[in-house]
């Protein structure tokens, strides 16, 4: 469904336009250099908030701290005692780093007469220039080391002060799909009201679909190079290169396995095979590269066993065998159906239990549902569909997918 600008919106796009009595932040370019994973980009504002996705090490939170360091503060954010922040904050840069060497930042600020370019080197002697000289404006930081929930973003951005800067890393951290929607309608209001502008980082679709798409961005690092994509819909802050899930299987398991589970399962497995149980067994024992989440099985004449890799990648003991295979698939059954669910609706699985549950417990499951997700209710039909085709073995979990058609 494509996104529709509310009132809001239109008074955050104006004000972030027109007024130059807060020193927005209008853009930031590394022309030259690299910056922790970040190489030459220029990311341009339209709207006083962007959230930047993508997969862990993109580059997203040293993106936040280059921002962070574009003023000189007028306040001390909680914690801190001085009312800035530096390079040193976020960064250490050893004596030989020749990437931060010669290293070229602009900022372009919309300040009162004009928009002007401020330019940051790193020059020979390991220093940036003109640390001193930055426009001032209230920056806080909030990392993940803060109390998960929305009353921390919502308290930064109140003390702020009017035509403060806010970054957030993880801003759906501690929060629901629901919540998280809240979340972001209360801080556009925040920001038409205070003209004050947020960045975040963030892995929740729910948060990008929130936004308009002038204010999503997705970091991605290519054959060495960072790219920045905008506008990018709320999907791309979905794993774009999930890893496989291992599954340990003796040869013999090997043939029944594949023959009974769906074509979406298997396609998030990655088999590895040994001779016989003890050899399986041995094998995990000793494998300290076994993820945690890995999956055996084995086969011996018709029985079949499902064995979690126990903590720290060990295999601990051995259950007693299941007599029926089905009851293997149906676990992994159950993991694929609710890991689709929860990359589709940008929340966890205890998150995905709740709503569930909810939505059942009402008269019209399916209309509850699409009514707290704010989805199409064709579209959560298709999705739930696809999850119950998944969970074919899987009567407990199937079952409360199927009671939302009924």
């Amino acid at each position: 469904m494509a996104y529709r600008n509310s009132q809001i919106d239109r008074q955050n796009f104006s004000w972030f336009a027109s007024d130059r009595k807060v020193n927005s932040l209008v853009e930031i370019e590394l022309d030259r250099g690299r910056i922790a994973q970040l190489g030459p980009l220029c990311a341009h504002f339209t709207y006083p908030m962007a959230a930047f996705c993508g997969e862990r090490g993109a580059g997203g939170s040293a993106l936040l701290a280059v921002a962070a360091c574009a003023y000189h503060g007028r306040s001390c954010p909680p914690g801190r005692q001085k009312p800035y922040y530096t390079f040193g904050d976020f960064f250490t840069f050893s004596a030989d780093d020749a990437h931060i060497k010669g290293c070229v930042l602009r900022y372009t600020l919309r300040l009162p007469l004009i928009d002007v370019v401020e330019t940051r080197r790193r020059e020979p002697c390991q220093r940036w220039n003109d640390y001193a000289r930055r426009s001032e404006r209230a920056v806080y930081y909030l990392d993940r080391d803060r109390v998960p929930g929305a009353e921390a973003v919502l308290a930064a951005v109140a003390a702020v002060g009017r035509g403060g800067m806010v970054c957030v890393e993880q801003l759906e951290w501690g929060l629901s799909v629901p919540q998280q929607k809240k979340l972001v309608t209360a801080l556009k209001a925040l920001c038409a009201k205070n003209h004050c502008q947020l960045l975040c980082t963030t892995r929740s679709p729910a948060i990008l679909a929130a936004l308009p798409p002038a204010a999503r961005y997705r970091l991605v690092q290519q054959d060495g190079q960072t790219l920045l994509e905008h506008p990018v819909p709320p999907e791309a802050a979905l794993p774009q290169h999930r890893e496989k899930l291992p599954i340990y299987l003796q040869k013999e398991a090997g043939p029944w396995f594949w023959g009974l589970a769906p074509l979406a399962l298997r396609q998030q497995l990655q088999p590895v095979y040994c001779h016989t149980a003890a050899e399986l067994a041995q094998r995990l024992g000793e494998d300290d590269r076994a993820p945690l989440g890995a999956c055996t099985a084995r086969a011996e004449g018709r029985t079949a066993a499902l064995l979690p890799v126990a903590a720290r990648h060990k295999l601990l003991s051995l259950p007693p065998l299941l007599d029926a295979p089905s009851e293997l698939l149906s676990r992994l059954c159950q993991l694929s159906s609710r890991s689709r669910l929860c990359d589709s609706w940008g929340c966890d699985d205890t998150d995905l239990q709740q709503l569930l549950s909810d939505a059942a417990a009402t008269a019209d499951p399916l209309g509850a549902l699409a009514a707290t997700l704010d989805e199409p209710r064709e579209a959560l039909q298709r999705q739930l569909a696809a999850a119950v085709r998944d969970t074919v073995h899987c009567r407990s979990f199937a079952s409360r997918l199927e009671a939302l058609f009924e």
